[in-house]
C-alpha cells in the first residue's frame, strides 16, 4: 500500500475524503490534525535510525552525480563514477 505525503493527506482532509493509504511519523509532525481525522484509515510508520541513516546515503550519493546536461561529457561522468 502506498504512503501518502502530507500534502496529500491535507489535501484529502479538506475534501473529507477517507484516507486507507499509510503515512509516516514525519508526515504527523508536520500536520498533527491527522491523528484525530476521523476518515484516516491506514498505519502511520516510525522510522527506525537504520532507515533515516540509510534515506540520507542515498540522497547524498544521489546528487553526487546529478550533473547538469551541456557541462560535463560522458567520459568525465565515466571517471567520476570509477571513484
Amino acid at each position: 500500500m502506498p504512503v501518502l505525503d502530507t500534502n496529500v493527506l491535507i489535501e484529502r482532509i479538506k475534501n473529507n475524503e477517507e484516507i486507507s493509504e499509510n503515512t509516516t511519523e514525519i508526515n504527523v509532525l508536520e500536520y498533527p490534525p491527522i491523528l484525530k481525522y476521523p476518515k484516516f484509515y491506514g498505519k502511520i510508520y516510525f522510522l527506525r535510525r537504520v532507515d533515516i541513516n540509510l534515506a540520507l546515503k542515498l540522497q547524498v550519493e544521489r546528487h553526487l552525480f546529478e550533473i547538469p546536461i551541456g557541462l560535463k561529457s560522458f567520459k568525465t561522468l565515466e571517471n567520476q563514477i570509477r571513484i
